[in-house]
């Protein structure tokens, strides 16, 4: 009896946790899908009632990468929440969740051929039912539910090695890392970094080059100084020539521009460099413009001058003329 009892609850126990963990669907389709690959569960689309986690493990043909996916959500308020995806294998394709006649549809939108995988479930504690994870199909069908959502990779690794390219966001990376997409980066090295690249990072600087860069187009943020259109408001004090002279007899540099030696200890900050440039080519303008009008005053001057004289010398040429014929008329007087 007490055989019987202990071979009853070993069974119930097997029982127990064999229910834990399903294996649902095995696949292949040896050609190229039209649509996708839609993998119909009989989970129920319904608030509260399972954690699943799906995983999904076989060969892409196509692409030549192994598959190794894992896919949970859970649903609540109607709709899908916490859902994520890790791939453990070289194949990420695009994925996604919908509810189909009630019925949680898992989406691979992706089409390669000679595709093949297995699908397997661990589900326990959420009130689970063995029916659940039977009678699954995996269909090559477009898709067509509600509630849709696209499911994004969330993997965290420890030290990666690559051999060969690796590609973000790209399947065909060119480079070394081929990043298709945004990136950030809390702090950034690019080239050897020496003792010496690396005491001008500083604490507070988040990249450094050592070496040339290239850029096709490079845009620096403004975050503090104001641009300075400023210097064209009439009530701006531009500083004079004079005043200028002195400045840079003293310190030999301009007024706001860095001294070689803080740029030797500091470096520039390209966007206040900017503006302050471009404050100087303002105050320049100015200046420039001013010069324009005093000449064109003095050129005003002399030409009245030049004028004036030209009048002065006809009136002298005139009184010379008449000064000679009084004279001629004296002379001939004086003869006869």
């Amino acid at each position: 009896m007490k055989k019987l009892v202990l071979f009853t609850l070993l069974i119930l126990i097997k029982t127990s946790i064999s229910a834990q963990s399903y294996e649902v669907l095995n696949y292949n389709f040896n050609s190229t899908p039209v649509n996708g690959v839609k993998i119909k569960t009989n989970i129920p689309y319904t608030n509260g009632t399972q954690m699943p986690t799906v995983h999904i493990t076989g060969y892409n043909f196509g692409s030549q990468n192994t598959i190794s996916l894992d896919i949970v959500w859970y649903i609540y308020e109607d709709a899908f929440v916490n859902y994520g995806a890790s791939s453990s294998g070289g194949y990420t394709p695009n994925i996604q969740l919908s509810n189909e006649n009630g019925k949680v549809v898992i989406f691979i939108n992706d089409r390669s051929y000679y595709q093949r995988f297995k699908v397997s479930v661990f589900a326990q504690g959420m009130s689970e039912v063995a029916t659940w994870f039977t009678g699954w199909t995996a269909v090559d069908e477009a898709l067509n539910g509600t509630n849709t959502v696209q499911v994004l990779y969330n993997n965290k690794l420890g030290n990666v090695t690559v051999n060969g390219n690796l590609g973000i966001g790209t399947t065909t990376p060119a480079a070394n890392l081929d990043v298709n997409g945004t990136t950030y980066s809390r702090k950034l090295f690019v080239g050897a970094p020496d003792a010496n690249t690396i005491s001008n990072m500083g604490a507070n600087n988040l990249l450094a080059v050592n070496g040339t860069a290239v850029f096709v187009k490079a845009k620096v943020a403004s975050y503090g100084s104001a641009w300075p259109d400023y210097v064209f408001a009439p009530t701006y004090q531009m500083p004079t020539l004079d005043s200028l002279e002195k400045f840079i007899k003293i310190n030999g540099h301009l007024p706001e521009i860095p001294t070689a030696e803080n740029i030797k200890n500091d470096g520039v900050d390209l966007g206040e460099n900017q503006a302050v440039l471009l404050k100087k080519v303002e105050e320049l303008t100015l200046f420039i413009i001013d010069q324009n009008k005093q000449t064109e005053e003095l050129k005003n001057l002399i030409r009245e001058e030049t004028n004036k004289n030209e009048v002065q010398a006809e009136k002298i040429l005139q009184l010379e003329n008449k000064l000679k014929a009084l004279e001629k008329k004296s002379a001939n007087q004086m003869f006869k």
